[in-house]
Protein backbone atom coordinates (compact mmCIF):
# COMPACT_ATOMS: atom_id res chain seq x y z
CA UNK A 1 0.00 0.00 0.00
CA UNK A 2 1.14 3.53 0.33
CA UNK A 3 4.39 4.64 2.03
CA UNK A 4 3.89 6.41 5.10
CA UNK A 5 4.62 10.00 5.04
CA UNK A 6 7.38 11.31 6.77
CA UNK A 7 4.94 13.62 8.63
CA UNK A 8 4.34 11.15 10.07
CA UNK A 9 7.21 11.77 12.83
CA UNK A 10 5.87 15.07 13.29
CA UNK A 11 2.65 13.28 14.02
CA UNK A 12 4.23 10.79 16.61
CA UNK A 13 5.96 13.45 18.66
CA UNK A 14 2.65 15.73 18.53
CA UNK A 15 0.46 12.69 19.97
CA UNK A 16 3.10 12.04 22.57
CA UNK A 17 3.43 15.13 23.70
CA UNK A 18 -0.84 15.41 24.15
CA UNK A 19 -1.28 11.82 25.60
CA UNK A 20 1.22 13.07 28.45
CA UNK A 21 -0.66 16.16 28.72
CA UNK A 22 -3.86 13.87 28.96
CA UNK A 23 -2.25 11.88 31.47
CA UNK A 24 -1.15 14.99 33.29
CA UNK A 25 -4.81 16.26 32.94
CA UNK A 26 -6.03 12.93 33.99
CA UNK A 27 -4.35 13.27 37.41
CA UNK A 28 -5.42 16.25 38.12
CA UNK A 29 -8.58 15.34 37.73
CA UNK A 30 -8.17 12.37 40.25
CA UNK A 31 -9.51 14.62 43.68
CA UNK A 32 -12.68 15.69 45.26
CA UNK A 33 -14.43 18.59 43.07
CA UNK A 34 -17.54 19.34 45.52
CA UNK A 35 -19.15 15.94 44.10
CA UNK A 36 -19.00 12.56 45.48
CA UNK A 37 -18.72 11.21 41.80
CA UNK A 38 -15.38 11.63 39.24
CA UNK A 39 -16.94 13.00 35.92
CA UNK A 40 -14.04 11.45 33.66
CA UNK A 41 -12.03 8.05 33.24
CA UNK A 42 -8.91 9.11 35.64
CA UNK A 43 -7.54 5.49 35.40
CA UNK A 44 -8.23 5.57 31.91
CA UNK A 45 -4.21 4.70 31.36
CA UNK A 46 -3.95 2.26 33.90
CA UNK A 47 -6.85 0.90 32.53
CA UNK A 48 -5.58 0.52 28.91
CA UNK A 49 -2.82 -1.34 30.23
CA UNK A 50 -2.84 -4.87 29.13
CA UNK A 51 -0.07 -6.17 31.39
CA UNK A 52 -1.78 -5.09 34.32
CA UNK A 53 -5.41 -6.55 32.85
CA UNK A 54 -3.39 -10.23 31.89
CA UNK A 55 -1.83 -10.52 35.04
CA UNK A 56 -5.01 -9.16 37.17
CA UNK A 57 -7.04 -11.72 35.28
CA UNK A 58 -4.42 -14.68 36.17
CA UNK A 59 -3.96 -13.50 39.53
CA UNK A 60 -7.54 -12.81 40.72
CA UNK A 61 -9.09 -16.53 38.40
CA UNK A 62 -11.39 -13.62 37.01
CA UNK A 63 -12.50 -10.78 34.31
CA UNK A 64 -12.15 -7.62 35.42
CA UNK A 65 -14.62 -5.51 33.53
CA UNK A 66 -12.17 -2.54 33.68
CA UNK A 67 -9.39 -3.65 32.38
CA UNK A 68 -11.42 -5.13 29.51
CA UNK A 69 -10.38 -2.12 27.44
CA UNK A 70 -7.15 -2.86 27.43
CA UNK A 71 -8.18 -5.31 24.68
CA UNK A 72 -8.17 -2.12 22.26
CA UNK A 73 -3.80 -2.16 22.96
CA UNK A 74 -3.64 -5.73 22.15
CA UNK A 75 -5.42 -5.73 18.57
CA UNK A 76 -3.66 -1.78 17.95
CA UNK A 77 -0.41 -4.16 18.47
CA UNK A 78 -1.32 -7.29 16.70
CA UNK A 79 -2.44 -5.13 13.22
CA UNK A 80 0.30 -2.11 13.79
CA UNK A 81 2.76 -3.20 16.40
CA UNK A 82 4.22 -1.57 19.46
CA UNK A 83 2.54 1.76 18.86
CA UNK A 84 1.67 2.24 22.90
CA UNK A 85 5.74 2.20 23.06
CA UNK A 86 6.26 4.91 20.87
CA UNK A 87 2.71 6.78 20.63
CA UNK A 88 1.12 6.47 23.68
CA UNK A 89 2.51 5.72 27.02
CA UNK A 90 3.58 8.56 28.90
CA UNK A 91 6.26 6.95 30.77
CA UNK A 92 8.10 6.42 27.52
CA UNK A 93 7.38 9.99 26.74
CA UNK A 94 8.71 11.23 29.69
CA UNK A 95 11.35 9.18 29.66
CA UNK A 96 12.40 11.07 26.12
CA UNK A 97 11.75 14.68 27.31
CA UNK A 98 14.34 14.45 30.40
CA UNK A 99 16.68 12.58 28.56
CA UNK A 100 16.60 15.54 26.06
CA UNK A 101 17.09 17.41 28.81
CA UNK A 102 19.68 15.67 31.01
CA UNK A 103 21.50 13.76 28.63
CA UNK A 104 21.20 15.03 24.95
CA UNK A 105 24.49 15.42 24.11
CA UNK A 106 25.88 11.87 25.98
CA UNK A 107 26.54 9.01 23.55
CA UNK A 108 25.75 5.38 24.51
CA UNK A 109 28.29 4.59 26.88
CA UNK A 110 27.24 0.71 26.86
CA UNK A 111 26.07 -1.94 24.73
CA UNK A 112 23.39 -3.45 26.62
CA UNK A 113 22.17 -6.04 23.86
CA UNK A 114 23.04 -8.59 26.15
CA UNK A 115 20.14 -6.76 28.29
CA UNK A 116 17.27 -7.12 26.09
CA UNK A 117 16.12 -9.83 26.97
CA UNK A 118 15.79 -9.04 30.51
CA UNK A 119 12.27 -7.85 30.14
CA UNK A 120 11.27 -10.89 28.30
CA UNK A 121 12.43 -12.94 31.52
CA UNK A 122 11.05 -10.63 33.89
CA UNK A 123 7.78 -11.05 32.15
CA UNK A 124 7.74 -14.71 32.36
CA UNK A 125 8.45 -14.50 35.91
CA UNK A 126 5.50 -12.20 36.75
CA UNK A 127 3.20 -14.24 34.96
CA UNK A 128 3.98 -17.54 36.75
CA UNK A 129 3.50 -15.57 40.55
CA UNK A 130 0.53 -14.02 39.33
CA UNK A 131 -0.77 -18.11 38.25
CA UNK A 132 -0.06 -18.37 42.13
CA UNK A 133 -2.57 -15.18 43.10
CA UNK A 134 0.72 -13.32 43.64
CA UNK A 135 0.74 -9.90 42.31
CA UNK A 136 4.07 -8.15 41.82
CA UNK A 137 3.34 -6.81 38.54
CA UNK A 138 2.53 -3.14 39.97
CA UNK A 139 6.59 -2.75 41.07
CA UNK A 140 7.15 -3.07 37.39
CA UNK A 141 4.38 -1.83 34.97
CA UNK A 142 5.30 1.91 33.82
CA UNK A 143 2.18 3.25 34.25
CA UNK A 144 1.77 2.21 38.03
CA UNK A 145 5.64 3.32 38.40
CA UNK A 146 4.72 6.91 36.83
CA UNK A 147 1.08 6.83 38.71
CA UNK A 148 3.15 6.26 42.16
CA UNK A 149 6.16 8.46 41.52
CA UNK A 150 4.06 11.27 40.65
CA UNK A 151 1.20 10.97 43.19
CA UNK A 152 3.36 9.84 46.38
CA UNK A 153 6.56 12.16 45.25
CA UNK A 154 6.68 14.73 42.26
CA UNK A 155 2.85 16.19 42.92
CA UNK A 156 3.40 16.98 46.47
CA UNK A 157 7.21 18.27 45.77
CA UNK A 158 5.94 20.74 43.44
CA UNK A 159 2.83 21.82 45.64
CA UNK A 160 5.26 22.07 48.55
CA UNK A 161 7.66 24.65 46.94
CA UNK A 162 4.35 27.04 45.94
CA UNK A 163 2.44 26.56 48.96
CA UNK A 164 5.00 25.77 51.73
CA UNK A 165 7.98 23.76 53.13
CA UNK A 166 7.33 20.92 54.90
CA UNK A 167 10.52 20.95 56.37
CA UNK A 168 10.64 24.74 58.03
CA UNK A 169 6.74 25.46 57.62
CA UNK A 170 7.21 28.55 56.07
CA UNK A 171 4.79 29.85 53.29
CA UNK A 172 6.03 30.46 50.26
CA UNK A 173 5.01 33.85 48.60
CA UNK A 174 3.41 32.97 44.94
CA UNK A 175 1.44 36.37 45.05
CA UNK A 176 4.15 38.13 42.58
CA UNK A 177 2.30 35.66 39.68
CA UNK A 178 -0.84 37.50 40.52
CA UNK A 179 1.22 40.81 39.57
CA UNK A 180 1.92 39.45 35.93
CA UNK A 181 -1.37 37.82 35.49
CA UNK A 182 -4.31 37.49 37.92
CA UNK A 183 -6.34 35.12 35.91
CA UNK A 184 -2.94 32.82 35.46
CA UNK A 185 -2.54 33.54 39.32
CA UNK A 186 -6.57 31.95 39.80
CA UNK A 187 -5.48 29.27 37.28
CA UNK A 188 -2.56 28.37 39.24
CA UNK A 189 -4.43 28.16 42.57
CA UNK A 190 -7.56 26.91 42.05
CA UNK A 191 -6.44 23.98 39.30
CA UNK A 192 -3.13 23.14 39.95
CA UNK A 193 -2.08 23.05 43.79
CA UNK A 194 -3.49 20.46 45.79
CA UNK A 195 -6.66 22.06 48.52
CA UNK A 196 -4.52 20.95 51.28
CA UNK A 197 -0.40 19.46 51.06
CA UNK A 198 -0.65 15.97 50.36
CA UNK A 199 2.19 14.32 52.72
CA UNK A 200 3.36 10.41 51.95
CA UNK A 201 5.15 7.62 53.47
CA UNK A 202 7.70 6.38 50.95
CA UNK A 203 8.08 9.40 48.97
CA UNK A 204 11.62 9.54 49.10
CA UNK A 205 12.37 5.59 48.44
CA UNK A 206 9.67 6.02 45.77
CA UNK A 207 10.97 8.80 43.63
CA UNK A 208 14.14 7.00 44.04
CA UNK A 209 13.32 4.41 41.97
CA UNK A 210 11.80 6.89 39.06
CA UNK A 211 15.16 8.39 39.51
CA UNK A 212 17.02 5.32 38.24
CA UNK A 213 15.34 4.80 35.16
CA UNK A 214 15.77 8.33 34.35
CA UNK A 215 18.91 7.65 35.33
CA UNK A 216 20.09 4.81 33.32
CA UNK A 217 19.31 7.14 30.10
CA UNK A 218 22.94 8.30 30.66
CA UNK A 219 24.54 4.76 29.32
CA UNK A 220 21.63 4.44 26.68
CA UNK A 221 18.73 5.79 25.25
CA UNK A 222 15.46 4.28 26.45
CA UNK A 223 17.29 1.65 28.81
CA UNK A 224 14.58 0.64 30.52
CA UNK A 225 12.35 0.40 27.26
CA UNK A 226 14.64 -1.61 25.79
CA UNK A 227 15.66 -4.08 28.60
CA UNK A 228 13.35 -4.04 31.28
CA UNK A 229 10.11 -3.09 30.91
CA UNK A 230 7.62 -5.93 31.13
CA UNK A 231 4.89 -4.47 29.17
CA UNK A 232 7.28 -3.61 26.20
CA UNK A 233 8.18 -7.48 26.53
CA UNK A 234 4.15 -8.55 26.36
CA UNK A 235 3.43 -6.08 23.78
CA UNK A 236 6.66 -6.97 21.55
CA UNK A 237 5.52 -10.79 21.17
CA UNK A 238 1.94 -9.81 20.19
CA UNK A 239 3.85 -7.80 17.38
CA UNK A 240 6.17 -9.10 14.87
CA UNK A 241 3.16 -10.00 12.72
CA UNK A 242 2.11 -6.70 12.92
CA UNK A 243 1.22 -4.77 9.24
CA UNK A 244 3.82 -1.84 8.87
CA UNK A 245 7.10 -2.83 7.07
CA UNK A 246 10.14 -0.95 7.65
CA UNK A 247 12.24 -0.86 4.12
CA UNK A 248 15.21 -1.55 3.77
CA UNK A 249 14.97 -4.68 6.82
CA UNK A 250 18.49 -4.55 7.09
CA UNK A 251 21.78 -2.36 7.46
CA UNK A 252 23.06 -0.31 3.93
CA UNK A 253 26.15 -1.93 3.15
CA UNK A 254 27.95 1.13 2.39
CA UNK A 255 26.56 2.78 5.43
CA UNK A 256 28.17 2.97 8.72
CA UNK A 257 24.66 2.12 10.96
CA UNK A 258 23.76 5.84 10.95
CA UNK A 259 20.04 4.66 11.66
CA UNK A 260 21.20 1.97 14.70
CA UNK A 261 22.97 5.45 16.28
CA UNK A 262 19.57 7.64 16.36
CA UNK A 263 17.40 4.36 16.76
CA UNK A 264 15.47 4.70 20.81
CA UNK A 265 16.03 1.07 20.96
CA UNK A 266 18.66 -0.03 18.46
CA UNK A 267 17.13 -2.07 16.33
CA UNK A 268 20.00 -2.94 14.34
CA UNK A 269 22.45 -5.17 16.77
CA UNK A 270 26.18 -6.04 15.65
CA UNK A 271 27.35 -5.46 12.43
CA UNK A 272 27.18 -6.90 9.04
CA UNK A 273 23.48 -7.30 6.84
CA UNK A 274 21.23 -8.72 9.78
CA UNK A 275 17.57 -8.00 9.74
CA UNK A 276 16.26 -5.13 12.03
CA UNK A 277 14.23 -6.22 14.98
CA UNK A 278 10.90 -5.69 13.44
CA UNK A 279 8.62 -6.75 16.59
CA UNK A 280 11.09 -4.26 18.59
CA UNK A 281 10.12 -1.47 16.68
CA UNK A 282 8.32 1.24 18.28
CA UNK A 283 7.66 3.47 15.00
CA UNK A 284 9.42 6.39 16.05
CA UNK A 285 10.82 6.95 12.62
CA UNK A 286 13.96 8.60 13.99
CA UNK A 287 15.66 6.79 11.09
CA UNK A 288 13.56 7.35 8.46
CA UNK A 289 14.46 11.19 9.34
CA UNK A 290 18.04 10.99 10.08
CA UNK A 291 19.01 8.31 7.27
CA UNK A 292 21.39 10.59 4.49
CA UNK A 293 20.63 8.88 1.68
CA UNK A 294 16.97 9.17 1.87
CA UNK A 295 16.80 5.41 2.28
CA UNK A 296 14.24 4.24 5.00
CA UNK A 297 10.09 4.21 3.75
CA UNK A 298 7.67 2.46 5.82
CA UNK A 299 4.89 1.08 4.21
CA UNK A 300 1.31 -1.24 5.40
CA UNK A 301 1.71 -4.30 4.10
CA UNK A 302 2.55 -8.47 5.04
CA UNK A 303 6.08 -8.74 5.59
CA UNK A 304 6.83 -12.37 4.51
CA UNK A 305 10.59 -12.14 5.04
CA UNK A 306 12.08 -13.81 8.12
CA UNK A 307 11.77 -12.05 11.20
CA UNK A 308 14.56 -11.47 13.50
CA UNK A 309 13.78 -11.60 16.75
CA UNK A 310 15.35 -11.20 20.50
CA UNK A 311 17.07 -14.76 21.21
CA UNK A 312 15.96 -16.22 24.46
CA UNK A 313 17.99 -19.15 26.03
CA UNK A 314 16.63 -22.39 27.28
CA UNK A 315 18.86 -21.58 30.67
CA UNK A 316 17.34 -17.95 30.77
CA UNK A 317 13.87 -19.47 30.47
CA UNK A 318 14.12 -22.47 32.96
CA UNK A 319 15.44 -19.80 35.40
CA UNK A 320 12.54 -17.21 35.33
CA UNK A 321 9.85 -19.61 35.23
CA UNK A 322 11.98 -21.37 38.46
CA UNK A 323 12.10 -18.28 40.10
CA UNK A 324 8.16 -17.41 39.73
CA UNK A 325 7.29 -21.16 40.93
CA UNK A 326 9.40 -20.56 44.11
CA UNK A 327 8.87 -16.80 44.76
CA UNK A 328 5.52 -18.10 46.53
CA UNK A 329 6.67 -20.04 48.69
CA UNK A 330 9.66 -18.30 49.63
CA UNK A 331 7.73 -15.01 50.58
CA UNK A 332 4.79 -17.32 52.53
CA UNK A 333 7.86 -18.62 54.81
CA UNK A 334 9.64 -15.41 55.56
CA UNK A 335 8.60 -13.50 58.80
CA UNK A 336 7.01 -10.42 57.06
CA UNK A 337 4.89 -13.00 55.44
CA UNK A 338 1.04 -11.99 55.49
CA UNK A 339 -0.16 -15.26 56.53
CA UNK A 340 1.41 -14.88 59.61
CA UNK A 341 0.17 -11.73 61.40
CA UNK A 342 -1.27 -8.42 60.82
CA UNK A 343 -0.79 -5.54 62.90
CA UNK A 344 -3.70 -4.55 64.37
CA UNK A 345 -3.48 -1.17 63.50
CA UNK A 346 -3.29 -2.37 59.57
CA UNK A 347 -6.55 -1.26 58.04
CA UNK A 348 -7.32 -1.15 54.19
CA UNK A 349 -9.66 0.99 52.88
CA UNK A 350 -13.38 0.74 52.33
CA UNK A 351 -14.65 -1.74 49.69
CA UNK A 352 -11.58 -3.65 49.94
CA UNK A 353 -11.31 -7.17 49.53
CA UNK A 354 -10.17 -10.07 51.44
CA UNK A 355 -6.85 -9.83 52.37
CA UNK A 356 -5.78 -12.44 50.16
CA UNK A 357 -7.72 -11.42 46.83
CA UNK A 358 -5.93 -7.58 47.82
CA UNK A 359 -2.42 -8.90 47.49
CA UNK A 360 -3.35 -10.93 44.36
CA UNK A 361 -4.88 -7.98 42.63
CA UNK A 362 -3.28 -4.43 43.68
CA UNK A 363 -1.99 -2.51 41.12
CA UNK A 364 0.44 -0.52 43.43
CA UNK A 365 -0.96 2.48 41.44
CA UNK A 366 -1.53 5.09 43.92
CA UNK A 367 -4.53 6.09 42.57
CA UNK A 368 -6.66 5.44 45.63
CA UNK A 369 -4.38 7.59 47.51
CA UNK A 370 -4.31 10.71 44.87
CA UNK A 371 -8.02 10.75 45.57
CA UNK A 372 -8.26 10.40 49.32
CA UNK A 373 -9.86 13.89 50.51
CA UNK A 374 -8.35 13.92 53.82
CA UNK A 375 -5.18 12.23 52.72
CA UNK A 376 -5.83 9.56 55.41
CA UNK A 377 -4.46 6.49 52.89
CA UNK A 378 -0.77 5.76 52.64
CA UNK A 379 1.60 3.07 51.21
CA UNK A 380 2.21 0.57 53.55
CA UNK A 381 5.60 -0.56 53.80
CA UNK A 382 6.06 -4.48 55.14
CA UNK A 383 3.35 -4.57 57.28
CA UNK A 384 1.17 -6.37 54.73
CA UNK A 385 3.80 -8.76 54.38
CA UNK A 386 7.20 -8.80 52.15
CA UNK A 387 4.41 -8.53 48.84
CA UNK A 388 2.35 -5.65 50.55
CA UNK A 389 4.89 -2.81 49.59
CA UNK A 390 2.85 0.52 48.21
CA UNK A 391 -0.37 -1.29 48.84
CA UNK A 392 -2.76 1.06 50.30
CA UNK A 393 -3.90 1.47 54.10
CA UNK A 394 -5.19 3.76 56.72
CA UNK A 395 -3.52 6.03 58.77
CA UNK A 396 -5.11 7.62 61.24
CA UNK A 397 -2.65 10.09 62.39
CA UNK A 398 -2.45 11.55 59.35
CA UNK A 399 -6.06 11.93 58.35
CA UNK A 400 -9.15 10.28 58.29
CA UNK A 401 -11.81 8.49 56.00
CA UNK A 402 -14.36 10.96 55.19
CA UNK A 403 -17.84 9.20 55.69
CA UNK A 404 -19.90 10.60 52.49
CA UNK A 405 -16.75 9.56 50.35
CA UNK A 406 -17.15 6.97 47.73
CA UNK A 407 -13.91 7.81 45.28
CA UNK A 408 -11.71 5.53 46.15
CA UNK A 409 -13.81 2.48 45.28
CA UNK A 410 -14.17 4.53 41.53
CA UNK A 411 -10.32 5.16 40.65
CA UNK A 412 -9.19 1.70 41.68
CA UNK A 413 -8.30 -0.29 38.25
CA UNK A 414 -8.61 -3.57 39.32
CA UNK A 415 -10.94 -3.45 41.72
CA UNK A 416 -9.42 -4.35 44.52
CA UNK A 417 -11.45 -1.51 46.50
CA UNK A 418 -15.00 -2.04 45.13
CA UNK A 419 -17.21 0.70 44.26
CA UNK A 420 -19.40 1.90 46.78
CA UNK A 421 -23.06 3.43 46.77
CA UNK A 422 -23.25 6.26 49.47
CA UNK A 423 -25.24 3.63 51.42
CA UNK A 424 -22.91 0.71 51.41
CA UNK A 425 -20.24 3.11 52.46
CA UNK A 426 -21.98 4.32 55.70
CA UNK A 427 -22.25 0.24 56.59
CA UNK A 428 -18.99 -1.06 55.57
CA UNK A 429 -16.64 -2.08 58.25
CA UNK A 430 -13.54 -1.35 57.81
CA UNK A 431 -12.40 -1.71 61.45
CA UNK A 432 -13.76 -0.74 64.98
CA UNK A 433 -12.54 1.65 67.70
CA UNK A 434 -11.58 0.78 71.14
CA UNK A 435 -10.57 3.60 73.82
CA UNK A 436 -6.99 3.35 75.74
CA UNK A 437 -8.02 3.77 79.02
CA UNK A 438 -4.34 5.13 80.66
CA UNK A 439 -4.64 7.89 77.27
CA UNK A 440 -8.63 9.33 77.04
CA UNK A 441 -8.86 12.19 79.27
CA UNK A 442 -12.34 10.47 80.52
CA UNK A 443 -10.72 7.77 81.80
CA UNK A 444 -7.11 8.50 82.55
CA UNK A 445 -8.29 12.30 84.53
CA UNK A 446 -11.05 12.09 85.34
CA UNK A 447 -11.89 15.27 83.25
CA UNK A 448 -14.94 15.26 80.39
CA UNK A 449 -14.24 15.26 76.88
CA UNK A 450 -16.64 15.10 74.16
CA UNK A 451 -14.52 15.83 71.05
CA UNK A 452 -14.91 12.00 69.41
CA UNK A 453 -18.21 11.74 70.46
CA UNK A 454 -18.88 15.50 68.29
CA UNK A 455 -17.34 13.90 65.17
CA UNK A 456 -18.39 10.68 64.49
CA UNK A 457 -20.36 10.61 61.73
CA UNK A 458 -22.83 7.41 62.16
CA UNK A 459 -26.03 7.46 61.57
CA UNK A 460 -28.90 7.54 62.71
CA UNK A 461 -27.29 6.69 66.01
CA UNK A 462 -23.33 7.57 67.07
CA UNK A 463 -21.02 4.79 67.47
CA UNK A 464 -19.78 7.27 70.14
CA UNK A 465 -21.81 7.80 73.18
CA UNK A 466 -21.01 8.49 76.69
CA UNK A 467 -22.13 6.69 80.42
CA UNK A 468 -22.37 8.78 83.71
CA UNK A 469 -19.57 7.47 85.40
CA UNK A 470 -19.08 7.79 89.60
CA UNK A 471 -15.16 8.68 90.07
CA UNK A 472 -13.33 10.31 92.73
CA UNK A 473 -10.72 12.41 92.34
CA UNK A 474 -7.01 12.81 93.85
CA UNK A 475 -9.05 14.43 96.94
CA UNK A 476 -10.98 12.35 97.57
CA UNK A 477 -13.95 14.24 95.94
CA UNK A 478 -16.45 12.08 93.69
CA UNK A 479 -18.09 13.65 90.83
CA UNK A 480 -19.99 12.76 87.64
CA UNK A 481 -17.99 11.94 84.20
CA UNK A 482 -19.12 11.39 80.93
CA UNK A 483 -17.51 8.07 79.65
CA UNK A 484 -17.19 7.30 76.49
CA UNK A 485 -18.25 3.67 75.19
CA UNK A 486 -17.72 2.74 71.34
CA UNK A 487 -21.23 0.68 70.16
CA UNK A 488 -19.66 -1.88 68.36
CA UNK A 489 -22.52 -2.64 65.93
CA UNK A 490 -22.72 1.01 64.91
CA UNK A 491 -18.59 1.51 64.37
CA UNK A 492 -17.44 1.05 61.10
CA UNK A 493 -13.43 2.22 61.58
CA UNK A 494 -13.81 5.34 59.71
CA UNK A 495 -10.98 6.66 62.26
CA UNK A 496 -12.77 10.44 62.57
CA UNK A 497 -12.29 9.90 66.30
CA UNK A 498 -8.97 8.56 66.59
CA UNK A 499 -7.76 11.98 64.04
CA UNK A 500 -9.43 14.10 66.22
CA UNK A 501 -8.53 13.32 69.93
CA UNK A 502 -6.86 16.00 71.13
CA UNK A 503 -4.51 14.13 73.52
CA UNK A 504 -1.15 14.85 72.21
CA UNK A 505 1.71 12.46 70.27
CA UNK A 506 -0.76 9.13 71.17
CA UNK A 507 -4.46 9.30 70.75
CA UNK A 508 -6.81 8.14 73.40
CA UNK A 509 -8.84 5.82 70.91
CA UNK A 510 -7.36 3.83 68.42
CA UNK A 511 -9.44 1.66 65.49
CA UNK A 512 -8.05 -1.53 64.19
CA UNK A 513 -8.87 -3.66 61.50
CA UNK A 514 -12.21 -6.02 61.48
CA UNK A 515 -10.13 -9.29 61.68
CA UNK A 516 -7.82 -8.89 64.83
CA UNK A 517 -11.18 -7.43 66.51
CA UNK A 518 -12.90 -10.67 65.66
CA UNK A 519 -9.37 -13.15 66.84
CA UNK A 520 -8.34 -11.43 69.84
CA UNK A 521 -11.85 -10.36 71.30
CA UNK A 522 -11.26 -6.55 72.26
CA UNK A 523 -15.05 -6.53 72.39
CA UNK A 524 -16.46 -6.13 76.33
CA UNK A 525 -19.84 -5.95 77.43
CA UNK A 526 -19.89 -2.48 77.98
CA UNK A 527 -18.80 -1.71 74.20
CA UNK A 528 -15.58 -1.66 72.80
CA UNK A 529 -12.60 -0.84 74.41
Amino acid sequence: MGIINKRLRLLRNVTHILLLILFLFLFLQTQYTGEDILEYPVNLFLRLDPFLALTSFIAARAVISDFLISGFIVILTLVLGRLWCGWICPMGTTIDILHKVFFKHSKRLVDSEKFRSIKFYLLFFLLVTSAFSLSLAGYFDPISILTRTVTLSIYPAINAIFEKSLLSGYSVDISWLSNASDYLYTVFKEYLLAFEQPVYYLNFFTFFIFFMIIFLERYEKRFWCKNLCPLGALLALLSPFALIKRKPQKKCPDCEGGCNAVCKLALFPGVGQEAYLKNECIYCFDCMEQCPNQRVEYSFGIDKREKKGVDLTRRGLIFSLSAGVFTYPLLRINPLSETRRLPARFVRPPGSVTEKEFLSKCARCGECMRVCIKNAIQPAFFEAGAEGLWTPRLDFAIGYCQFDCTLCGQVCPSQTVKRLTLDEKHKFVMGKAFFDKNRCIPYAKGIDCLVCEEHCPTLPKKAIRFKKVEVTDPDGRTKIVKQPFVDEELCIGCGICEYKCPVEQKAGIHVVNQKKVIKEGFFSSGGLY
